[in-house]
């Protein structure tokens, strides 16, 4: 693995451990982060949408990294938009 996919891996995994701690936020669940995660998952998995696939980290369970892509699409179009050009940048000087 190059260093351009672990900087990508960790800026994921950044995201939704940063976005998993807001959904019950002192036990109190957050129904519209719950089900735009769902519906993002949904759709990633549906629509074979894989982020981890398009920047060449090959996943040993491709399910797993289709729910993980759904988890970081439900956070918005914003969000995906700046994980695409953090990362695009990183690929770019590799």
């Amino acid at each position: 693995m190059d260093w351009a996919a672990l900087v990508f891996l960790a800026v994921m995994i950044e995201g939704i451990v940063t976005y998993g701690s807001t959904i019950c936020p002192k036990g109190k669940c957050q129904w519209k982060m719950l089900f735009s995660m769902l519906l993002g998952i949904m759709v990633a998995i549906n629509f074979k949408i894989d982020l981890f696939q398009m920047f060449g980290v090959e996943s040993a369970v491709p399910l797993i990294s289709k729910i993980l892509t759904g988890i970081i699409i439900s956070r918005g179009s914003n969000y995906v938009a700046d994980l695409l050009k953090i990362t695009q940048t990183v690929f770019n000087k590799s």
